[in-house]
């Protein structure tokens, strides 16, 4: 129980119940995963909320995997697919991994969006794998993606406006910026 790395995992149960904190102490400068893939157990839905937002908030800067399922009860999964992007607002050098869905039919946050976008343009350089769902085509930065990025699966939401003026080409001669993309999934893009 003394190795840090076996701490560095946080998920849908150590947030629920409010242990994100003696994982976190626990787990001493490891690179952290936040996993919130799977059923999340039944718990205090404001503490499993606030820990998310205060883990995002303070420790961005070590989480290596932000994978988040769309398994979570219908009132986190909004949380999740409006409120994390905002979250995402600060430099996140050993970011490799991250997977968001978004709710169908959910309205489009245009500020989440833009967040979303400005960070995934200027604050995960080291981005490998990133996997969106129902989120808006804009949301990832066309033109200049995330130099490292291996892989890219982004099914928007087609429900949502489409205000991209990029034709397909366009897009395809942007992902030449990516030129270790080896993986590419796109859904209700363009």
């Amino acid at each position: 129980l003394g190795h840090r790395t076996l701490w560095s995992t946080l998920d849908s149960v150590v947030l629920s119940r409010g242990l994100g904190n003696l994982f976190l102490s626990r787990a001493g400068l490891s690179p952290l995963t936040i996993s919130l893939d799977g059923p999340c157990p039944q718990g205090d839905w404001t503490t499993f909320r606030d820990t998310h937002k205060e883990l995002l908030q303070t420790t961005l800067h070590r989480v290596q995997t932000l994978v988040h399922s769309d398994n979570l009860p219908m009132l986190l999964q909004l949380f999740v697919s409006e409120g994390t992007p905002l979250l995402l607002d600060k430099p996140a050098p050993l970011l490799r991994v991250l997977r968001l869905p978004g709710i169908y039919k959910a309205k489009c946050n245009y500020e989440g969006t833009m967040a979303l976008g400005r960070f995934l343009e200027s604050f995960a350089p080291n981005l490998q794998e990133l996997e969106l769902e129902q989120f808006a085509p804009d949301c990832f930065p066309w033109k200049s993606p995330p130099v490292a990025l291996r892989t890219l699966s982004l099914a928007a939401d087609s429900t949502v406006k489409k205000i991209m003026s990029m034709t397909f080409g366009q897009l395809v001669d942007g992902l030449r910026a990516a030129p270790r993309l080896e993986v590419l999934k796109l859904s209700g893009v363009v």
